[in-house]
């Protein structure tokens, strides 16, 4: 009983299932390629505020993005019941053929590593030269910090004149 006091006070962790059906129900929509990064926040008994990044691809406008945003805020409201108060976005290169190419020589090297679970949020800047991507890596790891670094050096090694922007995430 007190375990469960202390857990309504300081939070628990969300149902893995109930996570997965969200970002399921966010992925129905053929623009979304993908949901990542869902944060819930709990106010009382099946009471859900949270937010997400989903992945689009960058030929998108801003009317088709709101438009987008407010049918998923919708959908997910209507299923399940959480008010997502925030939808973030990850813009997938469509437009050059090279980064396509780039994108999956990258996340070949970084799935090559044991302990990998996730990559996701590519995309380059190939004006300014930089590079995005998140990296979800397995809490088993025994040195993450480690493997990312490892990780990070590979890469540069083989796209030296681009500026990294590696995150290592969380899998929440």
């Amino acid at each position: 009983m007190f375990r469960d006091t202390i857990n309504d006070i300081l939070g628990k962790r969300v149902d893995g299932e109930f996570t997965n059906e969200i970002k399921k129900t966010i992925c129905e929509n053929e623009i979304v390629e993908g949901a990542y990064d869902l944060i819930l926040h709990n106010y009382g008994p099946d009471s859900y505020i949270g937010s997400v990044h989903i992945s689009i691809p960058d030929n998108l406008n801003a009317e088709e993005i709101d438009i987008l945003e407010r049918d998923i805020s919708n959908k997910v409201y209507e299923k399940h019941g959480v008010l997502l108060t925030a939808i973030g976005i990850y813009s997938i290169n469509t437009k050059d053929k090279e980064i396509n190419k780039m994108s999956k020589d990258i996340n070949r090297i970084i799935h090559s590593y044991n302990g990998v679970l996730q990559t996701h949020g590519f995309y380059v800047d190939n004006e300014k030269k930089i590079i995005n991507i998140d990296i979800i890596l397995d809490f088993d790891v025994e040195n993450r910090e480690e493997l990312f670094k490892k990780i990070m050096d590979d890469i540069q090694k083989h796209y030296p004149e681009y500026t990294l922007n590696f995150t290592m995430d969380l899998d929440i």
